[in-house]
């Protein structure tokens, strides 16, 4: 039987798990996947889960560090996420409203793909959040199609939701994208130092703050120290802690299907 000691020196390490995900239209494969842009054919870029993740795992970790803006992010994505959630609910309830017409001799399963696409993934925190998304929209997908098949909905109307469906997933993968890591802390903001300064000019030229919404550097200073709003899958804040250290381990990983 071993010793104490030999315990205590063979705890366990890190776990470690494995998550998979299936999938059953494009409309929601190409969402996961995400796409180049190409602005000279007109074609927008579709921020995917890998990029995603990798980028929430920079916010998460600056918000850890004390960035409170880094920490309005993941509060900005969080609601996002909550309405994009009410949305695609909505829109199946609809979906699902039209498809039980004679519902008392009429059955309609959902479809599923003949050969549906199954993808390893290795992801944690937000990842699985936008990833629920995506399940909850090739959901709403297979419905649509179904509808429009069994003359439930219009080929108009069925094209016209899938189009807003995808652009909602869209929108909520590329909503805190505009975030750039700055190093900058919230006693960077209390005194107001240079850092700050410059955290502020780049984050304004990104876009993730809106300048016309104050009326300058203090004001914004004002309002992000203001901010008590903790997020709710965030990490646990370490004041003053170390900076976040760039190009660190990744959240997800995705293993493509052979072929």
């Amino acid at each position: 039987m071993p010793s104490t000691s030999e315990n205590a020196s063979n705890s366990p390490k890190s776990l470690t798990g494995e998550a998979s995900v299936t999938l059953h239209t494009h409309y929601a494969l190409r969402a996961l996947r995400g796409r180049r842009g190409d602005k000279s054919r007109g074609i927008d870029e579709i921020i995917g889960l890998f990029p995603f993740t990798a980028h929430m795992n920079l916010i998460y970790n600056a918000a850890q560090a004390d960035d409170p803006f880094a920490m309005a992010a993941l509060v900005r994505l969080e609601n996002q996420l909550q309405r994009v959630h009410q949305w695609l609910e909505r829109k199946m309830r609809h979906v699902a409203k039209r498809l039980t017409l004679n519902a008392d001799q009429i059955a309609l399963m959902r479809p599923t793909s003949t050969e549906p696409v199954t993808l390893r993934l290795n992801v944690s925190h937000y990842g699985f959040c936008l990833l629920d998304e995506i399940v909850l929209f090739d959901k709403l997908a297979c419905d649509i199609l179904n509808a429009m098949h069994r003359s439930r909905i219009s080929t108009l109307a069925g094209r016209e939701l899938l189009v807003q469906a995808s652009a909602k997933v869209r929108q909520l993968a590329s909503c805190v994208s505009s975030y750039r890591y700055t190093g900058v802390q919230r006693q960077d903001l209390v005194l107001k130092t240079q850092l700050a300064q410059a955290a502020v000019d780049k984050l304004t030229e990104t876009t993730f703050i809106t300048a016309v919404n104050f009326a300058g550097f203090d004001d914004i200073v004002q309002y992000y120290l203001g901010l008590d709003q903790l997020a709710e899958f965030g990490p646990v804040v370490k004041p003053g802690g170390e900076p976040v250290r760039e190009g660190g381990p990744r959240w997800a990983t995705l293993e493509q299907p052979e072929g």
